[in-house]
């Protein structure tokens, strides 16, 4: 149903970047809901996590990344190359590189100009969703 709504868009049939665009949006948008799940869970009610919460961080998106791989595989991107294990990789080197960039946003966010972690977040999402949408389209998924 959605895919079809996205298919039918005039913009997205004229531009299959678009169309990807905004499936990748949806696909991060799914990961997004996950990765701020388990880090609320767990900052909020284990204490060894509130104490550690760029650990909290890394885990959840971590997990969240995973599923952000196969669903832009599978939908996003429509691959059907066998070589998994070096999209795998360069997805996770572009998730690294992409943590890395979020976790000094998030740190100098929430630490050096104390906007509440939560919000500090969502300013590092933003400005890391694009970065990756751009390297995974045009290496890690390339054609």
């Amino acid at each position: 149903m959605i895919s079809n709504f996205i298919k039918n868009l005039y913009i997205s049939q004229k531009y299959l970047w678009v169309r990807q665009f905004i499936k990748f949006s949806i696909v991060g948008g799914l990961g997004t809901i996950i990765d701020f799940s388990i880090y609320v869970l767990l900052t909020r009610f284990f204490l060894f996590w509130q104490e550690n919460f760029l650990w909290a961080n890394l885990l959840s998106i971590s997990i969240s990344a995973t599923l952000n791989f196969i669903l832009n595989k599978k939908w996003t991107f429509k691959d059907h190359s066998k070589k998994i294990f070096s999209q795998y990789i360069k997805f996770w080197v572009i998730v690294l590189t992409g943590l890395l960039i979020y976790q000094i946003i998030f740190y100098f966010s929430s630490e050096k100009l104390l906007i509440y972690d939560i919000l500090s977040k969502i300013i590092a999402a933003v400005i890391v969703w694009i970065y990756r949408f751009i390297l995974n389209k045009y290496w890690t998924f390339a054609k």
